[in-house]
């Protein structure tokens, strides 16, 4: 069950309650988010057109911005999509929490691109773009959901912003290239020296990791590295939710960069190394305490020819 704090009739961006009950009805628990409301609501200095402008001119800068209005309704105003947008956009009135425990009234504003992308940007109610989200998810990865000799390498999608338990995505932003987000940094240490080596990670424009492995090719080739690397981004960041959901949240110290106020000690992502050069046929998590980034190194095992790797091994990788 979830819910959405509300103030003066308007929703609070950004707040919400979790609650998780049992069939016949009992809680379990219950995650909050909530902006404080003893104080009052401060009014807006821009209305709905002017924070849609600001859209357009952050998007689109020194070209018209008026949008004729097509309809309206309690808190909401639709116009109409001209030239630039695949859909109508929305500009919706929401309470924003700032600085300070106060709250503004703003915008949301709703804007489908002519890619046909969703963003929500939070405009403030002076004016100022303070938060902008790409909301369709769009990073993709070929990966191996088990092992190879039990699946074949499956094309399948990150949650993008929709996911409660990643809410920014995987990936550090929409227009993040390479395998680092706010859960997992995934990278090759062949060098083993607890950094990434030069090259050491995908790189993809388009956030489409989706290199075909060659299993009759050692795993050092340059192409299979990167799908190792990508692998094991994957797979840490599936751990990574599932755990989340059954109450290894930020409040319990989990990985995470950003714990979006939720509790415990950000700035602890995992830092995933894929063929560790520290060793063979292993593998192993350091846990430092809460604040600090863990290290998991994956090695290359040599009992097999051509060897085999880790990082492939969904086994292993949660294993550890």
């Amino acid at each position: 069950m979830r819910l959405r704090q509300q103030l003066a009739g308007l929703e609070v961006y950004g707040t919400y309650v979790k609650a998780t009950l049992t069939p016949a009805g009992e809680l379990v628990s219950v995650i909050e988010n909530l902006a404080p409301a003893g104080g009052p609501l401060l009014p807006a200095q821009v209305d709905y057109r002017d924070a849609l402008n600001a859209v357009l001119q952050r998007r689109y800068p020194g070209q018209p911005a008026d949008l004729p209005e097509v309809s309206s309704a309690e808190n909401k105003v639709t116009f109409a999509r001209g030239a630039r947008f695949y859909q109508d956009p929305t500009v919706t009135r929401v309470a924003v929490p700032l600085n300070g425990g106060r709250l503004r009234v703003g915008y949301l504003v709703e804007t489908w691109d002519h890619e046909n992308q969703l963003w929500h940007t939070v405009v403030n109610g002076n004016g100022r773009i303070l938060f902008e989200e790409l909301r369709t998810a769009s990073d993709t990865y070929k990966i191996y959901p088990n092992a190879p000799d039990k699946t074949a390498q499956t094309v399948v999608s990150g949650p993008g912003g929709s996911s409660t338990d990643s809410p920014q995505g995987w990936l550090v932003s929409n227009t993040s290239t390479t395998t680092t987000g706010n859960n997992v940094d995934a990278y090759l240490d062949r060098n083993n020296d607890n950094s990434a080596d030069a090259n050491g990670r995908p790189v993809s424009t388009t956030q489409e990791f989706v290199t075909t492995v060659d299993l009759t090719q050692s795993p050092t080739t340059t192409t299979n590295q990167m799908v190792a690397v990508t692998n094991l981004f994957y797979l840490n960041n599936v751990l990574h939710d599932k755990l989340r959901r059954h109450g290894f949240t930020e409040a319990a110290g989990n990985f995470q960069t950003n714990n979006f106020g939720l509790g415990g000690s950000g700035n602890d992502s995992v830092r995933a190394e894929a063929q560790d050069g520290g060793g063979t046929n292993n593998a192993n998590f350091a846990t430092p305490s809460d604040g600090s980034q863990p290290r998991m190194q994956m090695y290359i095992w040599t009992t097999a020819t051509p060897n085999r790797d880790g990082d492939l091994d969904s086994d292993i990788v949660y294993h550890e």
